[in-house]
C-alpha cells in the first residue's frame, strides 16, 4: 500500500502555520503612531451631501390637458392638409387641367382724335379668339371684362357676354371700344419724344 504520510507530488506541502501567514504574524498595534481616542468627523454640509429624501413637484394637471388639447388640434389640422392634398392631387391626375389661351387676332382703330387739352376720342374693335385645351372640362365665362391700355392710362374698357366653351374647342369673338375725351395728364404731343 502506498504511504500517506509522504507529500503528492504536484500538490503544494501543508502551511505550518495556522493562521494563514506565510511567516509570523504582525506585532500587535496600530500602524499610526497616535493614540489619541479618534475625533468626531467634520459635519456634513448641507450642498454637497447627497440627499436621501428628494422633493419632486408634482406636474401641474391643467398643463398636461393643454398639451394634449393642443396635439390633437394640430393632428386634426395636419390630418385636414394631407385629406385636402390628396383630394387636390387626385382630381388633378384625373383631369389634367389647363388654362384657356386668349389670342388677338386683329385690332382696327377708327375716329382717332388727340386734342391740345389731354384728351383723346376714338372707336375700335377687336377680333379676339379664346381656345379651351382641356380634353375633359368645359369652361363658362360669366364675366369677362376686356380694357384697352397705353402705357399705364386706361383708355377704354367693354363687356364681352357671358358663353361656354366645349372641350378642345375655340371661339372668336367681338369687343368694340369706344373713348370719348378719355383724360391722358400729359400734353398733347407728349407721344413724339
Amino acid at each position: 500500500m502506498e504511504d500517506h504520510n509522504r507529500p503528492v507530488t504536484g500538490y503544494p506541502a501543508s502551511n505550518p502555520n495556522p493562521n494563514g501567514y506565510s511567516a509570523n504574524p504582525p506585532p500587535p498595534g496600530t500602524a499610526y503612531p497616535y493614540t489619541a481616542a479618534a475625533a468626531a468627523p467634520p459635519p456634513v454640509n448641507a450642498y454637497y451631501s447627497h440627499q436621501n429624501n428628494p422633493y419632486y413637484q408634482q406636474p401641474d394637471p391643467n398643463i398636461a390637458r393643454r398639451a394634449t388639447f393642443l396635439r390633437r388640434v394640430l393632428a386634426f389640422v395636419i390630418g385636414l392638409i394631407v385629406v385636402f392634398a390628396a383630394i387636390t392631387f387626385i382630381v388633378w391626375l384625373v383631369l389634367r387641367p389647363q388654362l384657356p389661351e386668349f389670342r388677338v387676332d386683329s385690332f382696327s382703330v377708327s375716329n382717332f382724335t388727340l386734342g391740345n387739352n389731354s384728351l383723346i376720342s376714338f372707336t375700335s374693335e377687336v377680333g379676339i379668339t379664346a381656345r379651351n385645351p382641356n380634353k375633359k372640362m368645359t369652361l363658362s365665362y360669366d364675366h369677362i371684362q376686356a380694357v384697352v391700355f397705353y402705357k399705364s392710362w386706361l383708355l377704354s374698357d367693354t363687356m364681352i357676354p357671358p358663353f361656354s366653351q366645349g372641350t378642345k374647342n375655340e371661339i372668336s369673338l367681338t369687343a368694340n371700344f369706344a373713348a370719348a375725351g378719355s383724360f391722358l395728364d400729359r400734353p398733347a404731343g407728349w407721344y413724339k419724344q
